[in-house]
């Protein structure tokens, strides 16, 4: 029983974030910035600009709104390259290949925060809870759910966060800290 609720933990955190992923199948929010700077990049190795009219194409598979000038970038390029590995696979008219990686990204959240609170708490029941209350969480659940950078940063916030843990145990086990 104690192997399978972590299991079942992030089976429950798979479902919420990729069923129907693709839905709406059109850009929301930001990801009208995120995703076209995506492709662009795929495309070009840099962001390009986009008729102010293109989501709509875009969201088709019409990439003729990519303009030759360049965008106004006020984000480094990690996450918009992450998002384009699911352009890649999936195309660019493709909403579910615009959002797979930040949700699987999300997925892998919950399970690190699993991870960093067995290492706090030295108990896998807290550890557990933390990763039941992480699968369920509304606001990650959205995150993981669109093509955002949110997500992408949380994820390697939380990381680095679980490496200083285990960096800690470590100096603790040799007698340093």
């Amino acid at each position: 029983m104690a192997r399978l609720l972590p299991l079942a933990i992030m089976a429950l955190a798979a479902l919420f974030r990729l069923f129907d992923l693709g839905l709406p199948n059109t850009l929301v929010f930001d990801e009208t910035y995120y995703v076209k700077d995506a492709y662009s990049l795929l495309l070009n190795g840099v962001e390009l600009d986009w008729q102010s009219d293109s989501d709509d194409q875009f969201a088709s598979g019409d990439t003729s709104g990519l303009t030759g000038d360049p965008s106004f970038v006020v984000h480094p390029p990690l996450g918009k390259w992450l998002i384009a590995v699911g352009l890649l696979v999936f195309g660019q008219g493709n909403s579910f290949g615009w959002r797979i990686v930040v949700a699987l990204l999300g997925i892998a959240s919950v399970w690190l925060g699993m991870k960093c609170a067995e290492r706090i708490f030295e108990s896998k029941i807290w550890a557990n809870l933390a990763g039941l209350f992480l699968a369920i969480d509304g606001v990650g659940i959205v995150l993981s759910r669109t093509a955002l950078l949110d997500q992408i940063l949380g994820f390697f916030a939380l990381l680095a966060f679980y490496f200083l843990l285990r960096d800690l145990n470590e100096i603790q086990s040799i007698g340093l800290g």
